[in-house]
């Protein structure tokens, strides 16, 4: 919770240093993976790079948009003034997913699509970690107040303490950073344990193949509860925050085409050869899945902007905003008018 380094005259904040770090880390991991484990070519490893750095463009752009899609929402104006993680996660993964169906055959890659999520997947747990340890030292994302021994008290003049006033709060952020490590730790570790027994060798390999799984599930459960903790108000619906609408939305996308193939088409359609006939896999069916929640987001996010959008923000203009701003005008006027008496009767005595 120390907003800036200072080093004499540089001064730089700690979350450009934690972004960084976890950016760093992502990549360093990301390479080493490819170089050491997978083995694959210096050719491949470069537009694997390039394909990711572009797909992290497409995300920081996404998690503005989805950031300001949800204020003006909330407050009845379009404007991109910060960052939401889902944001940069969804669109990022789409991105490179698309990217790599486009250019595999022609940049010949060795691994498939879904083998570069799981190796995402890991990477991105801990460079997001990283970034959450940021938002702690810079005082945003913060949680609500607590009495709690784990409460924290935010320097004066931070985001937290401007909203509450000096009071000790939950620390969201380092219960967020912990949960990714502990996460991370899982993924990475687990696929590297050597135990001579064939169940442990199929659960090792299991993690290792559903790590993609693992990590978007895990987080939005993760950050489904961290929410009810709290204590920076971005609206919501149903007394749920955006961020837990979201995790609702993803954990929804993949945990029931997963449930279906294993329920419905390999218990009740594998003695007719059905799955294997039309090759369905759960990463198929939940690739289905993810392309209609895609189609479903894009047309809702057209009409919102197209058709609802100017009504909306008319309407909390109307009914929240202008009101503070009568009230706030009556208040001056009051001030005003006590002034002129004062100096009324300083008139009269004298």
């Amino acid at each position: 919770m120390f907003p800036r380094l200072e080093i004499g005259a540089f001064s730089i904040y700690f979350f450009s240093i934690f972004a960084a770090l976890g950016f760093a880390s992502f990549v360093l991991l990301f390479v080493l993976t490819l170089d050491k484990k997978y083995k694959v070519t210096i050719d491949e490893l470069w537009k694997s790079l390039v394909l990711a750095f572009i797909a992290i463009g497409v995300g920081v752009g996404g998690a503005m948009l989805l950031d300001a899609t949800v204020h003006s929402i909330q407050n009845g104006y379009f404007a991109m003034a910060g960052i939401s993680w889902y944001g940069m996660l969804i669109a990022g993964l789409l991105a490179f997913s698309l990217l790599h169906r486009l250019f595999a055959k022609k940049m010949k890659f060795q691994l498939s699509a879904m083998q570069y999520l799981n190796l995402i997947a890991v990477g991105m747990s801990l460079g997001h970690a990283f970034g959450r340890i940021g938002c702690f030292m810079a005082g945003c994302c913060f949680g609500g107040p607590t009495d709690s021994a784990f409460g924290v008290n935010f320097p004066e003049g931070s985001m937290a303490d401007i909203v509450h006033g000096g009071q000790a709060l939950w620390p969201v952020q380092l219960f967020e950073a912990v949960g990714l490590f502990s996460m991370f730790a899982f993924m990475f570790v687990i696929p590297f344990i050597k135990i001579p027994n064939k169940f442990f060798e199929k659960y090792c390999k299991g993690v290792e193949n559903n790590s993609f799984y693992i990590y978007l599930i895990g987080y939005s459960v993760l950050r489904f509860l961290l929410e009810f903790m709290r204590g920076d108000n971005r609206g919501g619906v149903l007394d749920l925050s955006p961020g837990q609408i979201i995790s609702l939305i993803v954990i929804a996308v993949i945990v029931v085409p997963i449930l279906v193939y294993y329920l419905v088409l390999r218990l009740m359609l594998r003695k007719t050869g059905f799955t294997e006939k039309h090759n369905i896999t759960k990463n198929t069916c939940v690739a289905f899945s993810v392309k209609i929640a895609t189609v479903v987001g894009i047309i809702g996010w057209l009409i919102w902007n197209f058709f609802i959008k100017e009504k909306w923000e008319a309407r909390v203009i109307k009914k929240e905003i202008l009101p503070v701003q009568e009230e706030s005008m009556a208040v001056e006027e009051v001030v005003q008018e006590g002034q002129i008496e004062s100096f009324d009767n300083v008139n009269k005595e004298d």
